[in-house]
């Protein structure tokens, strides 16, 4: 869980353990001590993909789908679709 004073320090990117892959934020010299408040203000994904990483697969499908993930927006839109989420399975076919 994090709080609006939950700091993570931001050096540009971001690293799934065990892998070599590192996914860049936009901000190629990092942000910095960041709470969620400021990453909120420069949009600093690599925030969030720790935030996420560390809820776990399961506790972040449950919010994304208490955000309306996944699900359609009751909307009569022609288009839409409702699209999909990351969830449990999703990481068992990735592994």
């Amino acid at each position: 869980m994090i709080t609006r004073n939950t700091s993570l320090f931001d050096p540009g990117w971001w690293q799934l353990p065990g892998s070599e892959k590192r996914y860049r934020d936009w901000k190629k010299w990092g942000h910095g001590h960041l709470n969620v408040t400021k990453a909120l203000e420069e949009s600093a994904d690599t925030y969030f993909y720790q935030v996420a990483y560390d809820m776990g697969i399961d506790r972040l499908s449950e919010w994304m789908s208490k955000f309306g993930y996944g699900h359609y927006t009751g909307i009569d839109l022609s288009e839409e679709r409702s699209g999909k989420h990351a969830d449990p399975r999703m990481e068992a076919q990735a592994l």
